[in-house]
């Protein structure tokens, strides 16, 4: 037998143990009918206030370095070209 065959079995045998001490038979099943939850769920707004501050202050710092990049990037003569082409090529004004 392999390992997965005798896995299943004992783990069959271990689930009848309580069955069999209820005074039920291997065979029968048991069926629990089924239960909803007591309390509605709700979403928690503190949470998800949070974690949209975090994502906004992220984003926000996220922007000012790469803002100083740029400007810092501006500063070389050949990067100053290079970053004339692009705004060239997506259509956006030269400052």
């Amino acid at each position: 037998m392999a390992v997965g065959e005798l896995q299943a079995r004992y783990l069959g045998e271990a689930l009848t143990i309580p069955r069999s001490l209820k005074g039920l038979s291997r065979d029968e099943v048991l069926r629990q009918p089924p239960t909803l939850p007591t309390e509605a769920t709700k979403p928690k707004k503190s949470l998800i206030a949070v974690l949209a501050a975090l994502g906004g202050g992220f984003t926000l710092l996220l922007w000012v370095f790469l803002r100083e990049g740029w400007k810092n990037a501006a500063r070389d003569p050949e990067t100053l070209k290079k970053q004339h082409r692009l705004r060239a090529a997506l259509g956006l004004k030269r400052s």
